[in-house]
């Protein structure tokens, strides 16, 4: 056949656009993708109980904490001190609380310090070496040998709280009314270093987040607004409808509230806002990646736009690292990927 003849052959023709659409489909889904890296792990509906490192997946199970390899064959069974509990952990530490008991791991899973408080643990947030352990109306800082740095009570009910290398953030509510208007929220803010506190109050508001920034600064976000202080002074605000997730990386502040998804600067000064095309419920930040997503899948804010929606089996709860986002599903651990 002739090299002009080819082009009169309907047939090669069809074959040829085949081939061109398959390839450039392969090129979309490289591109737009998510990368399962554990499967087949056996998380039965505790989704908030896991540790991911470097050493594998870390399952919490009854009496104990089981360690996973990345097709789901277990590797390592730790016999713990007592039923139930939490567990949260970085690539160096895993800790397991339960009732007033808090624990420090190795990777290994070998305990290595463990400490028993003066109150119920809730929740826990671990930062570098030090963790920040709050009860109901208490709270405990501890580094990672299990030695309490500082504790103390606050107003009312704790809700959230941060941790950063300089300080500690805890802010908790006192509900007068059913009526919103009569709800106060506290902040109490304490200097790691100098084991200081200071504390603020923010009349007729619910605080639902807050976060350690740069500088010294604290972001809050609240029913009616969010602030930036520096110092007790407020150093930038704006008007919130309808919060629903926030995230940092670097010096800029991420917002998801409403139908909105917002760009800002450590003053909360706008650098970008946009119209959601999907319902997005929740942010995932990491050092450098943003992912904005749903029980069904996700899209990454990249170059100051949103990037194409990814479906995914149905999403549990996320994981954010350092450097890595992981979405939990029924059966497996997923990596969103979106370049």
């Amino acid at each position: 056949m002739k090299f002009t003849d080819v082009f009169k052959n309907r047939n090669f023709l069809i074959g040829l656009g085949v081939l061109f659409l398959i390839i450039i489909g392969i090129v979309i889904f490289n591109l737009n993708s998510y990368e399962k890296n554990f499967s087949n792990l056996p998380i039965e509906g505790d989704y908030s109980n896991i540790v991911i490192n470097s050493k594998g997946t870390y399952l919490l199970k009854d009496r104990y904490l089981v360690r996973y390899s990345g097709d789901g064959k277990e590797t390592l069974r730790i016999n713990l001190p007592s039923q139930g509990g939490n567990i949260l952990g970085d690539e160096r530490t895993i800790v397991y609380y339960s009732n007033n008991n808090i624990y420090f791991l190795d990777k290994s899973g070998k305990i290595k310090y463990s400490e028993e408080l003066k109150f119920p643990i809730e929740t826990c947030i671990l930062s570098g070496d030090k963790v920040l352990a709050m009860g109901k109306s208490n709270y405990s800082i501890l580094d990672i040998k299990g030695r309490v740095l500082k504790s103390n009570g606050v107003k009312g009910r704790i809700l959230v709280g941060d941790l950063a290398n300089d300080r500690a953030i805890i802010t908790s509510i006192i509900k007068k009314k059913e009526d919103d208007n009569q709800v106060n929220s506290f902040i109490d803010i304490v200097d790691i270093e100098t084991l200081g506190e200071k504390k603020l109050t923010f009349p007729r508001e619910i605080i639902f987040y807050n976060k350690v920034l740069r500088d010294d600064k604290i972001l809050t976000i609240s029913n009616r607004e969010a602030r930036v202080m520096e110092d007790e002074n407020i150093v930038g605000k704006k008007k919130i409808k309808d919060f629903k997730s926030a995230g940092i990386r670097k010096d800029n502040v991420y917002i998801l509230e409403d139908d909105k998804f917002g760009v800002y600067d450590s003053t909360l000064k706008n650098l970008k806002k946009m119209e959601l095309k999907g319902d997005f419920s929740s942010l995932a930040v990491s050092n450098d990646r943003v992912l904005l997503y749903n029980s069904k899948g996700f899209a990454q804010y990249k170059g100051g736009e949103i990037r194409d929606y990814i479906q995914t089996e149905e999403i549990y709860n996320s994981i954010v690292r350092p450097e890595d986002i992981f979405f939990i599903h029924s059966n497996s651990i997923s990596n969103g990927v979106n370049n």
